[in-house]
């Protein structure tokens, strides 16, 4: 019975922000800021250099982390654009609402 309880917890929590993988520190430096309680991580490129910045906002509908692919992406758009992204880790539900992610965002 604790075996059921614990997954039945475990899919009600949101899903962990994996940290930036290793892959990502080999090719772009990554810079980690905190802003209130959540990281906001800017990844720079790794060779070619831009004054452009793109502000990527990870899909996953106010529920879900920043996962593996959201990093690999960030990672081609930063390299193949020369580009900085920045990549705030928001609030998600259920412990903020819309409206408390959308001010974070701002």
């Amino acid at each position: 019975m604790e075996k059921k309880q614990a997954k039945e917890l475990s899919l009600r929590q949101p899903f962990e922000m994996p940290r930036p993988p290793r892959i990502m520190k080999r090719r772009n430096r990554i810079e980690e800021i905190r802003h209130h309680s959540n990281h906001v991580y800017i990844c720079h490129p790794g060779k070619i250099k831009s004054d452009k910045i793109i502000f990527y906002l990870h899909g996953g509908g106010y529920y879900m982390r920043i996962s593996l692919p959201h990093w690999l992406f960030i990672r081609k758009l930063s390299n193949r654009f020369g580009v900085k992204v920045i990549l705030p880790d928001y609030p998600t539900a259920p412990g903020y609402n819309y409206l408390q992610t959308y001010q974070f965002v701002l």
